[in-house]
């Protein structure tokens, strides 16, 4: 190895669900990884995968300088720093959360481990499983800048140049990561919307408002593009999609003023 374990940066991260897990195998390329979870066998996992499994969330805060926390809930996030983990922190540590907690307890309770020199900080996530093990997951970091700075390493590690964005103070990444998802739902709502929409006219009138064969043809071309794809770009016979039918005048995308009762 170029340099030995005792120079690598020493990264704890609790809780061991499949992000989890991407997130420390990733980690463990650049830092010294220590990892903790409730359950018993996701531990002896971590174990048998070369990583520092924690007996509890005490020993972790000990043996780590920064600890990322993979918890969901409000409550269970409070518990485990303010109950938990706290008698280990010491002064100049660092907390990044991965998820999203209520915005005026993670505010308070930043403001609670200041006093004590301990660091809390928003580093929500956004990606999948492959996404974290490929170092591509998109992160809203917020907190004080200096110490944004310090725990840099870990934020590129994760997230690579260019997906990672600061939001302010700490807290402002807990907004911010609420807009996404709110702006998300909004877009599945409006496609349901659109779906209902079509439903309700077929019921109405005994009429498709779209032909079957476009969407035969749409999905088969999908389909095969991506069995081509994991055949390594093969070219594929199609005959099942030699489909022919006369489009309506009307795409039957939904726009303008839909939102009115089917005659």
């Amino acid at each position: 190895m170029a340099e030995s374990t005792r120079d690598l940066p020493r990264v704890g991260i609790i809780g061991l669900d499949p992000m989890g897990v991407a997130v420390a195998q990733r980690l463990a390329t650049k830092c010294m990884v220590f990892v903790y979870d409730k359950s018993q066998a996701r531990r002896d996992d971590a174990a048998f995968n070369n990583l520092a499994a924690c007996t509890t969330p005490w020993d972790l805060a000990v043996a780590a300088d920064t600890i990322l926390v993979n918890l969901h809930g409000t409550e269970t996030q409070r518990e485990l720093i303010e109950k938990d983990m706290l008698r280990g922190l010491a002064a100049g540590k660092r907390i990044l959360l991965l998820n999203p907690l209520d915005l005026p307890e993670v505010r308070r309770m930043a403001k609670d481990l200041e006093a004590k020199g301990i660091f809390l900080m928003d580093a929500l996530i956004s990606g999948n499983e492959t996404r974290a093990r490929d170092g591509n997951l998109c992160i809203y970091v917020a907190g004080a800048k200096d110490q944004c700075k310090k725990a840099a390493h870990i934020f590129k590690l994760l997230g690579g140049q260019g997906k990672v964005m600061f939001c302010g103070s700490v807290g402002a990444a807990q907004i911010v990561k609420s807009v996404e998802i709110l702006a998300m739902a909004l877009g599945h709502a409006a496609f349901l919307e659109a779906l209902a929409s079509h439903v309700e006219t077929f019921l109405a009138t005994g009429q498709p408002p779209y032909p079957a064969e476009r969407t035969q043809l749409t999905g088969g071309i999908l389909d095969y593009a991506l069995e081509s794809r994991v055949k390594e770009s093969k070219r594929l016979d199609t005959p099942d999609l030699d489909i022919r039918y006369d489009p309506p005048a009307d795409s039957g995308f939904m726009r303008g003023d839909y939102a009115k009762p089917v005659k």
